[in-house]
């Protein structure tokens, strides 16, 4: 009889899941699997492909390699070695401890634990680093939680932590901006908002106040209302790929009836950068990127309020 897999190597991901969580095209994914063997996926009766949370892992490493240079030929060798993969870019050892921390403290329903573990990796940790080391691998862990198992319950207690810290943020008030702040909402279908509220405690730490809109606003009143506030745009965050329909139906009314620029932030835009473009918004996948563009926005607010 053979013995139970571990959870970690349990084959349950289909290959746009597995893009989603790495930002990695399934062509790409095809790609490397025929040509350079990162990872070998299980198969369906059927013949589609099927990936664990080490195929996951693996696949991060080798976007790491790649993204530091390292030729696609060699990175298989690479792979091999343990000390190499835990010595990349985001994987020192605090942000590993920090990952495992809100674990923990969503195993435990700990909300304190919790709080304290996110305000350590975006509030106390320098906003580029907290960017860059804690917000994506946080969000990627949380995902593949809860695509196993949905927990509504946890998404909520995370929710709850998140927006406590962000009232904590002096930086989120608008003063500064003569009251105008960017309006800030959810893709439509989105479960939570949870890496809205990440980006919004960033953004407030660089300076770019964000009002928060939540899940479930309507294209129309968020048009109206930047009309009325005089928004210097409109972002939208989404955890998965937007579907089709999505960017043809919604967030084309919206780019085209807003009188400022409309942002699609999230971990996976990217794999519809041209799509959204074509429907008159912008694909942001990287915060380094969101924050940077939204700066560019409300320069002209700061000038005006130098000015008077």
């Amino acid at each position: 009889m053979d013995a139970p897999r571990n959870r970690l190597d349990q084959p349950v991901f289909p290959i746009r899941t597995v893009a989603e969580l790495t930002g990695i095209a399934t062509g790409t994914l095809r790609a490397w699997e025929r040509r350079y063997g990162f990872v070998q996926p299980e198969r369906t009766a059927s013949g589609h492909r099927l990936y664990s949370q080490r195929d996951i892992q693996r696949l991060r490493d080798a976007l790491l390699l790649v993204d530091g240079g390292i030729a696609l030929r060699q990175v298989g060798d690479l792979l091999e070695d343990e000390d190499i993969c835990a010595a990349l870019p985001g994987d020192t050892a605090r942000w590993p401890r920090l990952s495992q921390a809100m674990i923990g403290g969503l195993d435990s329903f700990d909300s304190v634990a919790l709080e304290e573990t996110l305000r350590q990796g975006l509030v106390v940790a320098a906003p580029d680093d907290a960017g860059r080391h804690f917000m994506g691998p946080a969000l990627r862990d949380l995902a593949l939680r809860w695509r196993v198992d949905r927990r509504v319950a946890e998404q909520r207690l995370v929710e709850s932590a998140l927006l406590k810290l962000l009232g904590s943020c002096p930086e989120a008030t608008p003063a500064s901006h003569e009251g105008r702040a960017v309006l800030a909402s959810v893709l439509p279908g989105e479960e939570h908002q949870i890496g809205l509220l990440m980006l919004a405690i960033l953004a407030a730490r660089h300076g770019v106040p964000l009002t928060m809109l939540g899940n479930g606003t309507p294209v129309d009143e968020l048009v109206s209302a930047s009309r009325i506030t005089g928004a210097p745009a409109v972002l939208l965050y989404g955890h998965r790929t937007p579907q089709p329909d999505t960017i043809r139906g919604p967030i084309r009314a919206l780019a085209y009836a807003a009188d400022c620029p409309v942002l699609i932030a999230g971990p996976t835009v990217g794999l519809v950068a041209s799509e959204l473009r074509h429907a008159g918004a912008t694909a942001l996948d990287n915060p380094a990127d969101v924050f940077r563009l939204l700066g560019h926005a409300l320069e002209p607010l700061r000038s005006s309020g130098a000015k008077s």
